[in-house]
């Protein structure tokens, strides 16, 4: 793969040779510029050209493939999202749209604006760069969605079997299972694959849907908790700082 660094760590321009794995902790928005390309992310195949925006979150299994494309990335590290931005990602659904032509240029100007504006750890203060961000996000939630087929691999569907049903009592089997691999087997394929091993994944769709309980929807923590499928509060709590590193009331204030 050909890699043009504009900005390190924040912000590239790149020729897209072969793949590019994307997954990672930070979360990721991709800009197809031109060309043609395959984003395989979370278990479904998208068919992309220019004019493509997608969004990753943290940790989720996203490649792109393609024999000639450009593209835009912009990578900001989850935990430093502004409140009014996390605030819209919690309601967010669309996850790959399409973009006018139109439009193409001014998306590449909030790309640029946003990556020049970051410090080189990610960081962020300026509230310029929060309603850059906002922008972005919005275009996520007015623009035409790109379908995408599901894809018949073994990671694929552990992931989308994980994403439908992380809510309930899954285990490790019941996931493998699904796979059509061995638990031992799965394990491994998913720690290579996804950076983390199954049961933190888990653990962090669950304290994102809970911040999303908490802001978005009001509840208190202790309801949270048991819609997260939680029998021990305690438990809750500590998986909650550890993704988080703040509290739930903590989070509620912040917003």
């Amino acid at each position: 793969m050909i890699e043009e660094k504009i900005y390190p760590t924040k912000f590239y321009k790149i020729a897209f040779t072969k793949s590019k794995n994307l997954t990672n902790d930070v979360l990721k928005l991709v800009f197809i510029t031109g060309g043609e390309a395959t984003l395989e992310l979370s278990g479904k195949k998208y068919q992309v050209t220019r004019g493509a925006l997608s969004l990753i979150f943290p940790h989720e299994y996203g490649v792109i493939s393609a024999k000639s494309a450009t593209g835009l990335f912009l990578e900001i590290p989850y935990q430093n999202i502004s409140a009014d931005c996390r605030r819209l990602l919690f309601s967010l659904n669309n996850r790959v749209v399409k973009v006018g032509e139109d439009d193409i240029p001014r998306i590449n100007d909030l790309y640029s604006a946003i990556s020049y504006e970051l410090d080189f750890d990610g960081k962020y203060k300026d509230d310029l760069i929060t309603r850059y961000l906002y922008c972005l996000f919005v275009e996520l939630l007015r623009r035409p969605v790109i379908k995408g087929d599901k894809v018949d691999t073994n990671i694929a569907k552990s992931i989308l079997f994980i994403n439908d049903n992380f809510l309930a009592d899954i285990t490790l089997s019941d996931i493998a299972l699904k796979a059509g691999v061995t638990v031992n087997y799965f394990c491994a394929l998913f720690k290579n694959k996804i950076g983390i091993n199954c049961n933190r994944y888990i653990k962090e769709l669950k304290i994102r849907y809970a911040e999303k309980l908490l802001v978005v929807d009001g509840l208190k923590a202790q309801d949270a908790a048991k819609k997260c499928g939680y029998a021990s509060f305690s438990h809750f709590m500590s998986d909650f700082k550890s993704v988080t590193g703040k509290t739930p009331n903590a989070v509620k204030k912040d917003f």
